[in-house]
Parts: C-alpha cells; sequence; structure tokens
C-alpha cells in the first residue's frame, strides 16, 4: 500500500513531480516540504509566503483577493482576461514562486465553505467511541473496511443525522488519500450505508416564510436590532424579499455589485458567487420602481429602498461606503455581518411578528433561506407568474411549488371583493343616467338576477384560474415524485420482455438479475419506473398476475 507523504520525510529529485497531488498536504491542511530542499527552508518559504505575490504581475491575468474582513465563506475571485505563458513560464523557474503557487492550487480544490473535515472529524470521532481499545481492538479509521462503514453507519442512524452521504464522501476521499483503493467491497457497504442512515428519515427541512406585509409596517430604524447585526434592518427585509436572496448572497454583497440609475429609476444588482455558481460569473437581476405615485414612495418599492439605504450608509460611514468593496449591508462597525447574526435577525423579526421559532415537532421554522421563501410567497400571491419568480431567485429546482404551493388561493377573497366592488360600480354608472330631473325618494337598491349572474360568473372564472394554477402545481409535484421515483423494472431491449427487479445494481453490482433469474447488468437493457401495459411484453414469471389482466 502506497504510504502518505508524511511518513516518508526523505524525498530525492526525481520525485519532485505531480503524480500524486493528494499528497502535497496533511492532515492539517500544511503543505508537505518536498517542494523545499529541506524543512528549515521549508519555513522560510512559509514565512515568505504572505509578503510574496502568488503571481506575477502581467497583462493578461490578474488575481483580486478577498477583501479584509470578509466572512470565510466568500469565494475567491480570480479575474482573468486571458492565459500568460510568460506568467506561467516565471512561476515554473522560481522554486519560491511555485511553492505558492502550489499552495493555492491545493487549497482551492475545496470551496471556501466546505464542511468536510468537519464530516471527517465526526467520523472519526464516532469510529473510535466503538473501537476504543478496552472492550475491542483500537484500529485506525483509515484504512477503511465493510465492518468499520457499518459500524459508524450505524451510530449516524441512531443519532439522527440527515446528511449521511456528505460523511460518506469524506471518509472515501480520506481513504483514498492514504494510498487505499476502492474496491467493489467497499462500494457495496457504501451503497448499504446510503440505504440504510436515509431510508424513513422524511423531508428535509425548509425555511418558512414570515409576514411580509406586517414587517413593512414595524418601524426598525438605522442600528442594528440584535448584537453584530446589520444596519437598516428595513432594507434588509425589502431587499432580501424582493431580490429573493439566500442569507450568504445578501451579507457577502458589496457595493461595486449594485448600480442605481436614477434617469430609469432602476436598480441592478450583480448577484456574488452562489453554490450554483463554482466559477463566479454571477448574474445581474434589475427592478425598476414599484410605486404607484412616484411621489410617495411605497415601503416595499426596491428602487426607492435602495436608494435610501445607500443615501443612509453614506452618512454614517462617510468615504468608506464609497469604495466598491465596502459592505452593501455592513454591521455598526462597517464590516460584514457574520452567518449567526444574520440568523438571529430572522428570529427577532419572527419575535416581532408574534411567529414560534420551532414547530411541533421542534424544529426550527425559520432559518438562512427565510427571505428567500418570504420573496416567493409574497411575490405568488400578487399574482406573478412562477416561472418569472424562479427567474428572478434564479432557481433550477421545483422547489419553488414548495414555497408557493398555497400563495394562487390567497387572493381568492381579494378577487371576490373586487368582483362585488365592480358590480355595484356598475349599478350606480347604469342609474345615475335615468330620470335626471325628476327628485324621487331614495330607494335600496338590489341587485337583478342579471346582475348577480354577471357576478357568479366573474367569480367561476377567478376560481376556475385558481384551479388551473393549483392543478399546474400539483402536476408539477407529480412530475417530481414520478421522476425520483425507484425504477424496479427493466426491459430487455433485444426482446421488449419487462422484467421485475429482485436484486437492484447498486445491491449486487454484476449480479443484479431479476425475478425470474435473468442477470441484465451487462445485458442491453433499460431500466423503467412504471409496470409494462402490453401482454406481449410482461414476463409470464416476473410479472404473471399483471399479464393475466393484460391482453
Amino acid at each position: 500500500m502506497k504510504k502518505h507523504p508524511r511518513e516518508s520525510p526523505s524525498v530525492t529529485s526525481a520525485q519532485h513531480d505531480f503524480q500524486d497531488l493528494p499528497g502535497l498536504v496533511d492532515d492539517e491542511g500544511i503543505s508537505y516540504p518536498q517542494w523545499a530542499g529541506s524543512e528549515e527552508e521549508y519555513k522560510i518559504m512559509k514565512q515568505e509566503k504572505k509578503s510574496r505575490p502568488a503571481h506575477p504581475k502581467s497583462s493578461g491575468s490578474t488575481v483580486a483577493a478577498k477583501p479584509k474582513g470578509k466572512r470565510k465563506e466568500a469565494p475567491p475571485l480570480h479575474y482573468s482576461s486571458r492565459g500568460s505563458k510568460r506568467a506561467a513560464l516565471e512561476v515554473a523557474a522560481d522554486d519560491m514562486l511555485m511553492t505558492t503557487a502550489i499552495g493555492t492550487y491545493v487549497d482551492e480544490w475545496r470551496s471556501a465553505g466546505d464542511t468536510s473535515d468537519a464530516y471527517w472529524s465526526t467520523w472519526c470521532q464516532l469510529h473510535r467511541a466503538h473501537w476504543d481499545g478496552l472492550r475491542r481492538p483500537a484500529h485506525p479509521p483509515v484504512p477503511l473496511i465493510p465492518l468499520f462503514i457499518h459500524v459508524v453507519g450505524a451510530l449516524l442512524k441512531v443519532g439522527g443525522y440527515r446528511s449521511t452521504k456528505n460523511y460518506m464522501s469524506a471518509a472515501k476521499e480520506q481513504h483514498i488519500d492514504a494510498g487505499g483503493e476502492w474496491p467493489a467491497s467497499l462500494q457495496l457497504a457504501a451503497n448499504r450505508f446510503h440505504h440504510s442512515t436515509l431510508r424513513g428519515i422524511g423531508p428535509p427541512r425548509q425555511s418558512q416564510p414570515l409576514n411580509f406585509s406586517l414587517l413593512l409596517l414595524l418601524s426598525f430604524g438605522w442600528l442594528p436590532i440584535v448584537p453584530g447585526g446589520p444596519c437598516n434592518t428595513i432594507a434588509i427585509v425589502v431587499l432580501f424579499t424582493m431580490f429573493l436572496l439566500r442569507e450568504i448572497e445578501g451579507a457577502l454583497a458589496e457595493r461595486g455589485h449594485v448600480v442605481l440609475d436614477h434617469d430609469q429609476a432602476t436598480v441592478t444588482w450583480s448577484l456574488p458567487a452562489s453554490k450554483t455558481d463554482p466559477q463566479a460569473r454571477g448574474c445581474t437581476r434589475t427592478w425598476g420602481c414599484t410605486c404607484i405615485t412616484p411621489s410617495s414612495p411605497a415601503q416595499e418599492c426596491p428602487y426607492h429602498t435602495m436608494a435610501t439605504h445607500i443615501s443612509w450608509m453614506e452618512g454614517h460611514f462617510s468615504t468608506q461606503a464609497l469604495d466598491p468593496g465596502f459592505p452593501l449591508f455592513p454591521d455598526e462597525q462597517g464590516g460584514f455581518v457574520t452567518a449567526d447574526a444574520m440568523v438571529s435577525l430572522v428570529d427577532e423579526l419572527a419575535i416581532r411578528t408574534n411567529e414560534p421559532l420551532e414547530d411541533k415537532h421542534g424544529q426550527r421554522r425559520f432559518g438562512k433561506h427565510t427571505f428567500r421563501s418570504m420573496g416567493a410567497v409574497f411575490l405568488s400571491a400578487l399574482g406573478i407568474e412562477l416561472l418569472k419568480i424562479q427567474m428572478l431567485a434564479r432557481w433550477s429546482s421545483h422547489i419553488i411549488t414548495h414555497y408557493t404551493r398555497l400563495a394562487p388561493l390567497k387572493s381568492i377573497t381579494n378577487d371576490f371583493k373586487r368582483a362585488v366592488l365592480t358590480a355595484e360600480a356598475k349599478l350606480k354608472t347604469q342609474g345615475g343616467g335615468k330620470d335626471k330631473h325628476k327628485q324621487r325618494p331614495a330607494k335600496p337598491k338590489s341587485i337583478t338576477g342579471t346582475d348577480k349572474q354577471k357576478i357568479v360568473d366573474s367569480l367561476k372564472k377567478d376560481l376556475r384560474k385558481a384551479t388551473e394554477e393549483f392543478q399546474e402545481l400539483r402536476a408539477m409535484i407529480d412530475r417530481v415524485a414520478r421522476e425520483c421515483r425507484p425504477r424496479r423494472f427493466v426491459q430487455n431491449r433485444k426482446s421488449l420482455i419487462t422484467h421485475r427487479v429482485a436484486i437492484g445494481f447498486e445491491e449486487a453490482g454484476l449480479q443484479a438479475r431479476t425475478i425470474c433469474g435473468w442477470r441484465y447488468a451487462k445485458a442491453d437493457a433499460i431500466m423503467l419506473a412504471d409496470p409494462p401495459s402490453v401482454r406481449k411484453q410482461t414476463c409470464d414469471t416476473c410479472l404473471a398476475a399483471l399479464r393475466a389482466t393484460l391482453k
């Protein structure tokens, strides 16, 4: 078995290559000194790393570091217009620069907010709690064997862990980095690990929305309402909701990301890199003035809220707020707001609107995506098309159907009142032209049969529209359910005979077979989720009862 680089401190010059990049860092994240001639030289390189640039300046490529004070989750941005061969060759010819370049390259194997180390730490704690050296031998966590995987899987399952696949991925990475192989036996153990730990776990917790309309009526002021929280809470509520932002997207936003066009009364926001944007390309979203009467700005108008917020920010932080790298939503000291402070802000808003923080099962109701879900519910309740909301929120999944599943029906009461008022207005208009010159005693007006029918028709039309939207949402949910359900039927593409799976590929690998004994893993077959509907294409052994009912 290949040894970890930490176990081989003496390295010859012939080994100075790129054949084993996982060996460039040890378990603590410290670059291995094989790029230096000795331990002393390596320590000198580490001291000089902070004072020397990672790359020489060139016209083709520039590197932007994280602004001071930015949260550790902020992704590094490397702006590059075109590649520079000269810069790459200069680094290759300088061992100091090469060491720094390798360090940067290795550091960015993972994202800034990667939590693999925490998963692996928990895995090791559970492993050592069982293999404690007292009741049984103290085996090291790696190399993995199926028994080690099943022991930790049992402990994760009894502990109620949900993201067990992340723990398995971290353990697999550590196993391979240590020089271990990943044979079929370990893959089978990993599959069984996933099946057991995820079975019956139930749906995940989704951040619930707050009452946006009620929050607009509250007064917050400029100062933070929670320790370490952002200034100007009402701007947070309005802008995070209208732009459907995740907590980290708004907290990491900078002054230079926003452009105000006062002539067109629009605000354009270049949103920061998200979890689905690893290359930091980003995208822009624009809101115009939503005020009915611009002379008296509405509280929920994104344009006026952003303009007022920036004006207040410049008044409190003077010239610092003009820096493009200055936080768009700073704390009281002008720094970036932490994730814990943002969550505390959401909890405080829930308390001020008399919302319970936990549900009947003891789970938190609100979290980092509360503003995002609040925007989806608010906009859909106004009648905004779901596709537009999905594009505004940059959602690539159907999670929007979870947040907006009841919103279309919330407006049915307002639709009814609007129809009644419209009918009454028509009655007054029609009655105003009769007997203009005769003064008659006012009599209470009653709605005629024709007018009642118009109101009923209007209500039926609105109800039919709401029903269609509800059916559309249900169809989307059903489609997702069909796509995600297990495929337990397999069809022979040559004979077109459909069989029922007895042991799946994820359980037995190449030994997977159907009830009739056909081993389909190496055959020309296709997996299906639905049973066959044609008698001739139905296996008489696997699906005898179904075949008897078909014609």
